[in-house]
């Protein structure tokens, strides 16, 4: 987005992702610890030195500051967008979270939404306008997720499963656990690789336990050789009760990986099923363990899932589309709000003073 300065501010610690921005692009960290009440305050001033035309606020996390701080500096606030990329509960966003939205007038405000159950999920639970809301799908690099330059992996090596994702309830892991228990009774040897870390690894490690022998699981925690995980993976598995649309699901999609993921968020629409891979509904172990079992017999049908994984991927959720849709979207915006902003003065005196 050249035609953009870019500032990127985190609430709390920068993180790991901050060596990974581009020099050009200033990162500033507010580095609070827990719930901060003064943090509109730090934002307003922040925005105040800035001067950012547009400000886009992600998840739940940022808005409340970000809604309060542009209330503060009133005609000088920037245009606000809140990005949606989900929520850690099944049942949306909280009652106490709605009532907030309502009382911050939040539904004043521009959305994104990566998936069409976000954007029902906004106007159904916030009262956000459809008209407010623009669905921009995520996107993966699919010069870094790419599959293996062999056409086949090593002969004689047992079949890998992999699913990757944080450690939590709505990641579906023990729905996972139990489904793989039932692959072990129709099918050889394997190997599951969970990627990821969270409160769920103790009983996951108990879970381990009672797996059969045929079965061995590796935890590998969180890992930054993603690719290469998934580049040595035969089929990947998203077992989540909940999901927005799922990065690690198109990233395995871009490696040339057969997939099953549970009917969730837009998975569907991502997957299609029996093309790419398989849509089996959420929290029915059985049907996760036949769509697996079906892929782990079958080589060819791997192969040529996995084919048409990765060009799903590279027609619909190419990385530099989604920047190229977020660029144009950032431009209609500004546009508008130029274009208000012509209108003020247009009522004024000959001096741009209003009347």
């Amino acid at each position: 987005m050249s035609f953009a300065r870019h500032v990127v501010c985190t609430l709390r610690s920068p993180g790991p992702l901050e060596t990974e921005l581009p020099q050009h692009v200033t990162c500033v960290a507010l580095n609070f610890r827990g719930r901060a009440p003064w943090a509109a305050i730090r934002l307003a001033r922040l925005f105040a030195q800035q001067q950012p035309h547009l400000v886009h606020a992600r998840n739940w996390n940022t808005w409340p500051d970000s809604a309060m701080a542009t209330l503060l500096l009133g005609a000088h606030a920037p245009t606000l967008v809140f990005g949606f990329h989900g929520v850690e509960s099944d049942a949306g966003f909280e009652p106490s979270r709605r009532r907030l939205a309502r009382w911050l007038g939040l539904n004043h405000h521009h959305f994104t939404s990566v998936s069409r159950c976000g954007m029902d999920l906004l106007e159904a639970q916030l009262g956000i306008s459809p008209s407010r809301i623009r669905l921009l799908a995520n996107g993966v690099d699919t010069r870094r997720f790419q599959p293996s330059e062999t056409e086949t992996l090593p002969v004689g090596r047992p079949v890998v499963i992999t699913s990757v994702g944080s450690l939590i309830p709505i990641k579906g892991h023990l729905d996972l656990i139990e489904a793989v228990k039932l692959v072990a009774q129709a099918s050889g040897s394997f190997v599951l690789r969970i990627v990821g870390e969270g409160p769920l690894r103790n009983r996951i490690e108990q879970e381990a336990r009672t797996l059969p022998s045929n079965i061995r699981l590796e935890l590998l925690g969180n890992r930054s050789d993603i690719p290469d995980i998934l580049r040595n993976t035969d089929v990947f598995v998203l077992a989540s009760v909940q999901e927005q649309m799922s990065i690690a699901l198109l990233e395995a999609m871009a490696c040339g990986v057969p997939v099953v993921a549970t009917d969730v968020g837009d998975n569907a629409a991502v997957v299609q099923d029996g093309r790419s891979g398989w849509v089996v509904p959420r929290r029915d172990p059985q049907a996760l363990a036949d769509a697996i079992t079906r892929l782990v017999k079958d080589a060819g049908l791997r192969q040529e899932t996995g084919k048409r994984a990765r060009l799903r991927v590279e027609q619909k959720y190419d990385l530099d589309s989604m920047a190229d849709r977020y660029a144009d979207y950032y431009r209609a915006l500004l546009a508008d709000r130029a274009s208000r902003a012509i209108g003020r003065i247009q009522v004024g005196d000959s001096r741009g003073i209003p009347a």
